[in-house]
């Protein structure tokens, strides 16, 4: 099961791993980062964490060091030793603050520093991978033990965790490759790939950046923005959070990479939730994400989202539920994104081709039309931006240090390619450089950027139109607007049903008749990937991004989507799984008024 999420937390991990600067434009993007790193502070900011760009040398030799010795010596006796090994240390520091009915419920700054260790035993052309994706095989956890570094920079302790975790990799490594080895017997050999792909070696030393922060003008713009929305009795619950957020990457291999980069970000969010007259739940929510504080929105801006939060929540409340439904919807560009990213993305992962326990659903289809031909489709991790919006999906170097490739998956409803990691498939022996996971887990071949592009375009006024004849040719009364979508998530094993589901915000009926839009709650998009990307008649011309989180077996990794709205012939909707359930019995107390912000001199960063 894979999950696609958009707010909250979700964002904030978005932005600890987004951008890591490239091997190919190592000179100037060096050069920028230490200029931007020697930029002093802006008025009112602290210094939360230095930069620890003159601890990276340490860091790095003490994975070197410890690598090379595994290397040569890690070996049990009468077992095949290590022909691969890498190492990478994240030094993941965020700065959180929170906001509840115009108070501060939290204000921590965290710091881990989480490692992981990867140990190839056989040949790239069969070891303990099998040329099957098992990330159990290489993310080794022992109970009482976390996988983390100490904080303080030290070659000996450093080279001490990776000693253990290097041992545990070995191990089980072994077991893989020799129980591997042994299902050759049983299984009937189809066809044979190799296990892993070779990859040119990488040399980053990226400048690393220094955590800054105005805190205590931040503090005063989340009580203001929290009482904000908590201000309307509909409002049952609400928070506001902040976070600013620095992620350092460490990255060694056998083969020769070492790769030092890194990323600051920060990130605001507002949640608020509900209850209709029935018990259902409802929720509403605005994410912000940018690479500089400054970059977030105004404070005026803020508090015009946050009133719109909690119009658009009230609003819910007031709505009628609607019944299970099959028919006629235009999507609008969130809602695209998500569908691709569902019906489609995931299914067009490399790991999923060879895996027998996957659905495989397009693994045999290349050189076919597996959606409409006015529709091309591309990953590309390389973009930095969309227009004026961040795509928080892009990545210069993955996780298995291959530097990252823009790669056409459909081109005019053709199926082209696959997203490659380093292990290889039928007809794809290298990687695209779409190896990707968290802090902890064997990276597998994952979205970064996801675009949608399309050559059968509208304007918005005329999708609406075709919405409606389409609705009245299928002889129903209404059709659906889909305007925003929360999450969404897919099942890719075969053992279960091949289908996705997503979480709209808000959904409109749209009466076929007078075009009237008529806000409903209580919907959630269900489908079959083959039969649903198929129906899409035509698209807008109003591209969009959605940015996320999306969870799948190698762990949360910040993905984009972007897409133009689609009006689709057919969708099923279905009601929420989470049961009703009663309001609070008393009303809430009443709270002290809404505090003044401090005001911050035009040009100068919060």
């Amino acid at each position: 099961m894979t999950t696609f999420y958009r707010h909250l937390a979700a964002l904030v991990l978005c932005a600890l791993f987004a951008g890591f600067a490239a091997c190919e434009r190592l000179s100037e993007e060096v050069k920028q980062e230490k200029a931007a790193v020697g930029a002093g502070p802006a008025a009112g900011e602290e210094e939360i964490l230095p930069a620890q760009t003159d601890e990276a040398g340490v860091i790095l030799g003490a994975l070197r060091s410890e690598l090379d010795r595994s290397r040569r010596e890690l070996r049990k006796p009468g077992y095949p030793a290590a022909y691969f090994l890498a190492y990478r240390l994240r030094d993941e520091a965020y700065y959180q603050l929170s906001g509840r009915y115009g108070a501060i419920l939290e204000d921590n700054l965290d710091r881990k520093r989480a490692v992981y260790a990867e140990v190839r035993v056989g040949d790239y052309d069969f070891d303990n991978r099998g040329g099957q994706w098992d990330y159990q095989d290489y993310a080794p956890v022992w109970e009482g033990f976390d996988i983390y570094a100490s904080l303080e920079t030290v070659p000996g302790p450093l080279r001490r965790t990776f000693w253990l975790l290097s041992d545990a990799a070995y191990k089980g490594a072994i077991e893989s490759y020799l129980r591997r080895r042994a299902e050759t017997v049983q299984k009937a050999e189809i066809k044979k790939t190799p296990s892993f792909a070779k990859a040119v070696p990488q040399k980053k030393p990226g400048a690393l950046q220094p955590l800054r922060l105005d805190r205590e003008t931040w503090r005063g713009r989340l009580k203001r923005l929290s009482a904000i929305l908590a201000s309307s009795p509909d409002v049952i619950d609400s928070k506001v959070e902040f976070y600013a957020i620095r992620s350092d990457r460490f990255f060694v291999t056998s083969e020769g990479s070492e790769i030092v980069d890194g990323r600051v970000n920060f990130s605001l969010s507002y949640r608020a939730f509900g209850r209709a007259p029935d018990g259902e739940p409802l929720s509403n929510a605005r994410v912000w994400v940018a690479p500089t504080a400054a970059g977030l929105p105004s404070l005026e801006t803020l508090e015009a989202e946050a009133r719109e939060v909690v119009s658009e929540l009230e609003a819910l409340r007031k709505s009628q539920p609607l019944p299970p439904y099959s028919g006629p919807a235009l999507f609008a560009p969130d809602a695209t994104g998500v569908f691709f990213h569902e019906a489609v993305g995931h299914r067009l992962e490399g790991e999923r081709q060879e895996d027998e326990h996957s659905g495989q659903t397009f693994r045999d289809k290349v050189g076919q039309e597996i959606i409409p031909p006015f529709l091309t489709v591309v990953d590309d991790p390389t973009a930095k931006r969309e227009g004026e919006t961040p795509l928080v999906g892009h990545y210069e170097i993955d996780d298995e240090g291959v530097p990252s490739q823009s790669v056409t998956l459909v081109e005019k409803g053709v199926l082209k390619n696959f997203l490659l990691s380093r292990a290889p498939i039928e007809n794809f022996a290298k990687s695209n450089g779409h190896g990707r996971s968290d802090a902890y887990r064997a990276p597998m071949a994952r979205m970064g950027s996801l675009i949608v592009r399309s050559s059968n375009t509208v304007s918005q006024e005329e999708l609406f139109t075709r919405l409606r004849e389409e609705t009245r040719r299928q002889g129903r009364s209404f059709g659906l607007y889909i305007e925003d979508v929360d999450s969404g998530e897919t099942n890719t094993s075969r053992y279960g049903v091949q289908a996705f589901r997503g979480v709209p915000r808000r959904v409109w009926k749209v009466d076929a008749a007078t075009g009237e839009k008529t806000l409903v709650r209580g919907v959630e998009m269900i489908g079959t990937p083959l039969a649903s990307i198929r129906k899409i008649l035509v698209t807008g011309d109003d591209y969009k991004v959605f940015n996320g989180f999306c969870g799948a077996e190698s762990g949360m990794v910040p993905v984009s989507a972007v897409a133009p709205s689609a009006l689709i012939s057919e969708i099923e909707t279905q009601r929420p799984t989470e049961p009703p359930r009663a309001p609070p019995i008393l009303a809430p107390p009443p709270l002290p008024p809404v505090p003044a912000a401090k005001v911050v001199p035009a040009g100068e960063a919060p």
